[in-house]
């Protein structure tokens, strides 16, 4: 049996398409992690695959490349080297085309810097096939955001107030600010950061100095910053890469250090902390029906073990087995529950401020010019799907949370999540 009948075999008979990684073109981790990132996203894909444009057009032609060698990897079985994709990717960035000292291979580039540039290109030219064709004549922002399918993917409006450290009637509110990323802050932090959630609170949280606006001096402000929105997809930077000065007493040149520090991230990652007061307020009835929900799914569970022996009542089977038979149809229905919780329809109204985690970049290595880069992407239910380049393995949601560094292990330096919702 062939790669190709291997592929089909498991797509059409037993329904499981076990996914294809990318051959390494030389240090080219970073940007194979990225694309099996994007390929996961269903509205980023659909976009893709539905975008044509004019191939002289560097963006045009990488999107194009990326269409082709999707497709590709939902077909031939088996790894293949992304040659026109890269290069059309170098064309349009051709910072990341830097080779190494002896020329054999490209320099290891910041998977950060790699995902963001990309969406940056592609909000130029990806169009939301949800939106509507016709473009108002005078056009609001939302609806801007609505028709600029990364926007509303990924965009995070932020909320931004200032308040003066030394004069508590001396605050303001500035106009939002807007990114494709939470960044999570995990260095040098008193107390110690040990989770994502207190790293992502201190990165909103900033002092600047700037001239007052009551009394026209410059002081120092506290900035604070707030989420007054909830994309669809939430990209989690732990910022593992800083900056180290030269050392003159050591000799040591600047670089880019790595932060080797282990630093929790959840499964499901609760957000309304980070939100600003008018969004949370939005949220309160949501978040309460969900509480009320989860109470209620717990007293019918007895409910349903009844239900579920009464269809053993005339068969010689022990209480034990049939409990272990319950145990099982439970397991299974968590995992189909998890998919369609996960990957079911967005509505907007019914949003709690919860996302789930979808896939992860991981960095193993001392530096952000070395190393490697590797994905982890959900697959099915609580089976996840290992991408070491060409290399695809499946490992356990428990793997997953292993990820959150302390040592030389792959340690999570990216965080993807999906955006949930009540499922009534």
């Amino acid at each position: 049996m062939t790669e190709e009948e291997k592929a089909k075999y498991y797509k059409d008979v037993l329904q499981d398409i076990m996914p294809i990684g990318l051959i390494n073109m030389g240090n080219t981790c970073y940007l194979n992690s990225c694309l099996q990132v994007m390929k996961k996203i269903p509205e980023l894909r659909k976009g893709i695959d539905n975008h044509v444009g004019m191939t002289a057009n560097p963006r045009d032609k990488l999107i194009q490349e990326m269409k082709v060698q999707f497709r590709n990897m939902d077909n031939l079985g088996r790894a293949t080297e992304p040659t026109q994709l890269l290069t059309a990717f170098f064309n349009l960035f051709p910072m990341f085309a830097e080779r190494t000292a002896d020329q054999r291979a490209f320099q290891q580039q910041d998977a950060d810097e790699c995902f963001q540039m990309m969406l940056q290109e592609m909000r130029t030219v990806l169009k939301n096939p949800e939106a509507p064709n016709e473009e108002p004549v005078i056009q609001m922002e939302s609806e801007a955001v609505e028709q600029d399918l990364i926007r509303s993917l990924f965009e995070i409006k932020m909320k931004v107030e200032f308040q003066n450290t030394e004069n508590p009637l001396d605050k303001s509110v500035a106009p939002n600010e807007f990114q494709n990323k939470l960044a999570c802050i995990i260095a040098d932090q008193d107390p110690p950061i040990n989770y994502v959630n207190q790293g992502i609170s201190t990165a909103l949280l900033a002092q600047v100095e700037k001239q007052s606006p009551l009394t026209g001096e410059n002081a120092i402000f506290e900035k604070k910053m707030r989420m007054d929105n909830l994309p669809p997809y939430l990209v989690v930077q732990k910022i593992r890469f800083v900056w180290k000065e030269k050392d003159v007493n050591t000799g040591t040149e600047g670089r880019k250090a790595k932060i080797f520090k282990k630093v929790l991230f959840p499964l499901i990652l609760d957000t309304n902390d980070f939100l600003s007061t008018e969004l949370q307020e939005k949220l309160v009835a949501n978040r309460k029906l969900e509480i009320e929900n989860e109470l209620k799914m717990k007293d019918e569970e007895k409910e349903l073990y009844e239900k579920f022996k009464e269809e053993f009542k005339d068969k010689d089977m022990d209480t034990f087995k049939i409990h272990q038979l319950f145990k099982k149809k439970r397991e299974e229905d968590k995992q189909n529950n998890i998919d369609n919780e996960l990957w079911g329809k967005m509505e907007d109204e019914k949003c709690t401020g919860k996302y789930r985690l979808c896939g992860v970049i991981t960095h193993k290595g001392r530096s952000s010019e070395s190393g490697h880069y590797i994905s982890w992407i959900q697959h099915k239910g609580e089976s996840w799907i290992k991408f070491d380049d060409d290399l695809v393995t499946k490992v356990k949601e428990e793997d997953i949370l292993k990820l959150h560094g302390g040592g030389d292990w792959h340690t999570a330096y990216y965080l993807v999540y999906r955006r949930l919702h009540l499922n009534n």
